[in-house]
């Protein structure tokens, strides 16, 4: 069935660009050859992509393993990654199967060590979780990621962001107004009430016994 009609054809480095009325291909100067297009020509996508996709697969491959010696990357920042380089989805999608198959890719482990890295730079557990959301992450991975952080040392670094912050309020503020900009910040860098409340509460101690 002829589902996509080519657009426009032009060149962007090494490669072809082809934009069709169901997404652009991007094409080496071989691949073109073998299956070559004009504007207006009228196509199988679907059956294109079935030809192409193996063709693709261990170009994507090299530099799906490039991109991850680089740095760790989720399954679905890798997928973005790849499709916004040029590889088709079934092209994608063989490569990140493959690569879960070999355990390049792991989202359970990226989640703790991602958990294990942010808690160190004093973000809360909503923060982190949040942030792992983003990166595409399931809420299994991240419950069990978020298990290897220990509530004390969690609000050990509140309280001592709770006191950097009480020691640069002006003298003679309302200490409730002090308190709401504190529980703000925190709240926004992903602790809960309870634990910012804890925080602000021992941090003020602390001060108060040094003083």
């Amino acid at each position: 069935m002829s589902d996509a009609i080519v657009q426009k054809i032009r060149r962007v480095r090494k490669f072809l660009q082809v934009d069709t009325t169901r997404g652009t291909l991007s094409l080496t100067y071989a691949q073109f050859r073998e299956r070559p297009f004009q504007e207006g020509d009228e196509f199988d996508l679907d059956a294109y992509d079935l030809w192409l996709a193996p063709k693709q697969y261990p170009a994507c491959m090299k530099t799906a393993g490039t991109i991850l010696s680089s740095k760790d990357y989720t399954e679905k920042e890798l997928r973005q990654k790849l499709l916004r380089i040029g590889y088709r989805p079934l092209t994608v999608d063989m490569t990140i199967n493959k690569l879960l198959e070999l355990h390049f890719l792991d989202d359970a482990a990226y989640a703790k060590r991602y958990v294990e890295g942010y808690a160190e730079q004093r973000r809360g557990k909503r923060r982190i979780a949040m942030d792992l959301r983003k990166k595409g992450l399931g809420q299994e991975d991240i419950d069990a990621a978020l298990e290897l952080v220990d509530p004390d040392d969690e609000l050990q670094h509140a309280q001592e962001i709770a006191r950097q912050k009480l020691q640069r309020i002006p003298d003679g503020e309302d200490p409730r107004k002090t308190t709401q900009k504190i529980l703000a910040m925190l709240a926004r860098r992903g602790y809960s009430y309870d634990t910012a409340k804890e925080a602000i509460s021992l941090a003020r101690e602390d001060l108060e016994n040094d003083s």
